[in-house]
């Protein structure tokens, strides 16, 4: 091969290598191109994070089947329901009771308290008055020649009667007639008495008591329905004179401003 044709083949060699490499050199560009403006494109938003465990109760534990059955009353293994229990403080709208210290002036009656909201009470008292004997002396004298002779005659005295009481209390508790109380009453009487004169007649009178009383005390209702209370009181009545007359005693004993003892014994229901 001549130098010519050696020199002519380097050339075009170089021609090639050269075209190749300026070829390489824009597909460089371009990629450069694309990706820079691939870049300026926004980001994609991230992915969504996997849902985490969800918390449910434990199903509730379902009916316990056996195959043995229940025992019935009456057979061994059988235990009977216990019983309603009842509340000591359920609302009872009726209470009888007696108060023993009305004995004392020979009054005997029950005490009714009806309930119809809670805290009030209406109280009716009825009473009857047990007749009260005394002995009576009549002296007579006699004279007859210059003696005398003393006669003695005994004889009694008979006095009784009845009447009521009708009255309010306002109590604290808000069930039943109990906690503290107070209220006022009207008293009404009709009484009646007889004694002998001393000459073979009798003296009769039929004397009216009417008056007004204030109490205040103390009352518990138990679960049971047991009642028990307490308390103290003043009543202000006037009774005719023709009982001060015959029965000057009980005329003092139920006439005037008097003291009054209170003590209920009963039942509410």
């Amino acid at each position: 091969m001549s130098i010519a044709r050696t020199a002519a083949l380097s050339l075009a060699a170089a021609s090639l290598l050269v075209s190749s490499a300026a070829l390489a050199e824009r597909q460089v560009g371009v990629d450069v191109n694309v990706q820079i403006g691939a870049g300026a494109q926004p980001a994609p938003p991230p992915a969504a994070p996997a849902p985490g465990p969800v918390y449910a109760p434990p199903p509730a534990p379902g009916p316990v089947y056996s195959s043995t059955p229940a025992p019935v009353a009456g057979e061994p293994g059988w235990v009977p329901p216990p019983p309603p229990r009842r509340m000591e403080y359920e609302h009872k709208s009726l209470t009888l009771d007696i108060n023993p210290f009305a004995l004392l002036i020979g009054r005997v009656g029950p005490n009714v308290q009806i309930l119809p909201t809670p805290h009030h009470a209406l109280v009716i008292n009825p009473f009857w008055v047990v007749t009260a004997d005394r002995a009576i002396r009549f002296r007579s004298e006699t004279s007859y020649n210059g003696s005398t002779t003393t006669t003695a005659t005994d004889s009694e005295a008979r006095y009784g009667g009845y009447g009521a009481e009708i009255g309010y209390r306002f109590y604290t508790a808000s069930v039943s007639a109990q906690g503290f109380y107070i209220g006022p009453s009207i008293i009404f009487a009709q009484y009646s008495s007889s004694e002998s004169d001393g000459a073979g007649g009798t003296l009769k009178t039929n004397p009216k008591q009417l008056g007004w009383a204030l109490d205040a005390g103390f009352q518990k209702v138990f679960w049971s329905g047991f009642t028990i209370g307490a308390g103290l009181g003043l009543q202000v009545t006037q009774v005719d004179k023709g009982l001060q007359q015959s029965h000057p005693n009980t005329y003092k004993a139920l006439n005037g401003v008097l003291p009054r003892f209170l003590f209920a014994l009963g039942w509410s229901y």
